[in-house]
């Protein structure tokens, strides 16, 4: 199909973590514009993105009885469906590997579900 091509995005940064709970971070993506014939209007993306604590932030968590995951690491799958030229719906679903880098804790499983009105 002519309308569909693909956008992607890398992202990496860092901070003193003396001063921030993280250390690092790191994220990337694909956004597909027109995933589907007859459907130009939509998107779908898929992204991870892992961020790193810091070592006072990890001392902190372990002090507290909690268990270093060092990152918490994200993966979302999302889909952007534009229903007519006023309404937009966007589902989008994420699952969370070491949720605020705890290591005790479950995965999590995150579904949201967006609306956009235009007028």
């Amino acid at each position: 199909m002519a309308g569909r091509k693909a956008s992607a995005f890398i992202r990496y940064g860092t901070a003193n973590s003396d001063l921030n709970s993280l250390e690092d971070y790191f994220g990337a993506g694909i956004v597909v514009q027109a995933p589907f014939d007859r459907r130009s209007d939509d998107q779908l993306g898929l992204a991870i993105a892992s961020a790193g604590a810091g070592d006072a932030y990890l001392d902190a968590l372990l002090s507290s009885g909690g268990a270093s995951g060092k990152h918490e690491t994200i993966w979302e799958l999302t889909y952007r469906a534009t229903v007519n030229n006023h309404f937009v719906v966007q589902p989008d679903i994420q699952f969370i590997k070491n949720p605020a880098m705890d290591a005790t804790l479950a995965a999590a499983v995150v579904i949201a579900l967006r609306f956009e009105l235009r007028y």
